[in-house]
């Protein structure tokens, strides 16, 4: 067991009442509890072959004032395809194929989402590719 494990199992969760009975001092900090995932922007391409017509009537809905009105005019939109890599600490590989399942199940088709970007309702097409690598990592220490 590493001591980054050991503080996030035991200090967190110990008052300090219990720290002062056993004779130590209740670390402060911010203990990520296991499982956690970390989502970083791998990278933005714009693709091109979806690009539609540059003369689409588009409707939107924009604060006047005090109150909200709907426009209609052109719009031209762009399709942006972006990459992201999860990274995701988790303790037993009991718990990572547990992960994956949920990721794959949840995940399995593509999932079309509706966001509302400054008054214009954009859709939103999320997936995973067909393979995910999982890496097991683990450290074993003998005596001190």
């Amino acid at each position: 067991m590493t001591s980054e494990r050991f503080i996030q199992d035991n200090y967190t969760a110990w008052t300090d009442e219990e720290c002062t009975s056993m004779g130590i001092k209740k670390m402060d900090g911010d203990y990520k509890p296991i499982p956690f995932g970390i989502i970083s922007l791998g990278s933005t391409a714009i693709d091109a072959g979806n690009i539609s017509n540059r003369f689409v009537m588009g409707r939107y809905t924009k604060k006047v004032g005090s109150e909200l009105k709907s426009f209609v005019s052109f719009l031209y939109s762009i399709p942006l395809t972006y990459s992201f890599t999860a990274t995701i600490k988790c303790d037993t590989m009991n718990t990572m194929w547990k992960i994956e399942q949920a990721f794959r199940e949840y995940f399995y088709k593509n999932k079309t989402y509706h966001i509302n970007y400054k008054g214009t309702v954009v859709p939103v097409r999320v997936g995973f590719p067909e393979s995910i690598s999982s890496e097991k990592t683990a450290q074993y220490q003998v005596g001190t």
